[in-house]
């Protein structure tokens, strides 16, 4: 797709999240150029539906007064979760490059007090759209730079929690079946300004290593880990923490980072065997 092509360019002004699907499909690179080179809104339209990670990657990929007039263009929210998905150093290029009342307004979206879950999350794990197949899901996390995690975020295009996937329920997985129907639904998730000492006896420890972090307005900004909530709520509040959360949680953390790097390794071989079958 070329970005002086005027039938790329209306396609995208027309069906900015069919765009933003196939997109999300490209090198980050290849995706910058198209949206460096098309109208800022047009590329805006696009970047307010794709998942915050490819988001963040295309615009880091850009020229930095190029990545700031879309970031200009594109709704508050969005721009924000895209710019906490970037290094922090090309997020704070781009940002100082937005007009004052725009920068003012994305800055009020990634403040978070001390002490809880939104100053404490990791805000570049990886995130899976819910309208992808298993195996597009499982490319994603081949060419993600992130760790990888035992279960993933699922979101749809308004960044609203869909569920958590488990990573060897994704692995296998037959590559054409629906990513939705692998969701664990019921997955919990926590606000940005809950208190970690008060989090950290989450019954949702109980089940999952990490759990979804959301902003007021349902939409998902990152990942707090168990440990992570632990280690805070430890300096924040000494003594907070039960019986049942010094043990028993601690103890299903371990087993769960024993299970992640398991995962890692398979992926990595399989990524391995998949470039010597090219």
């Amino acid at each position: 797709m070329r970005p002086d092509n005027a039938l790329t360019s209306a396609l995208m002004e027309r069906h900015p999240a069919d765009a933003a699907r196939v997109l999300e499909g490209l090198p980050a690179g290849a995706v910058a150029e198209l949206l460096a080179g098309c109208d800022k809104a047009v590329a805006a339209g696009v970047l307010n539906h794709m998942i915050a990670e490819v988001a963040g990657a295309s615009l880091q990929d850009m020229e930095v007064a190029a990545a700031a007039g879309r970031l200009e263009a594109m709704r508050p929210g969005p721009a924000a979760r895209a710019l906490l998905a970037m290094d922090p150093e090309d997020a704070a290029a781009r940002l100082d490059r937005l007009p004052d009342a725009v920068r003012a307004v994305v800055r009020t979206r990634q403040k978070y007090p001390d002490g809880t879950a939104g100053a404490r999350m990791d805000t570049r794990r990886l995130q899976l759209p819910d309208d992808i197949t298993a195996g597009q899901a499982v490319d994603r996390i081949q060419r993600s730079d992130q760790p990888v995690a035992c279960h993933l975020c699922v979101v749809n295009r308004e960044h609203r929690l869909a569920g958590l996937v488990e990573t060897g329920a994704l692995m296998r997985a037959k590559p054409a079946v629906a990513l939705r129907s692998l969701l664990i639904e019921d997955a919990p998730a926590v606000g940005t300004h809950a208190d970690l000492v008060a989090l950290v006896s989450h019954p949702g420890w109980r089940r999952f290593p990490s759990l979804p972090v959301e902003q007021a307005d349902g939409s998902v900004v990152g990942m707090l880990d168990f440990v992570e909530a632990q280690r805070a709520a430890g300096h924040a509040g000494e003594g907070a923490m039960d019986e049942l959360v010094q043990g028993g949680l601690s103890v299903a953390s371990a087993y769960w980072i024993t299970v992640a790097e398991i995962l890692k390794t398979v992926l990595e071989l399989g990524a391995c065997r998949r470039g010597d079958a090219r």
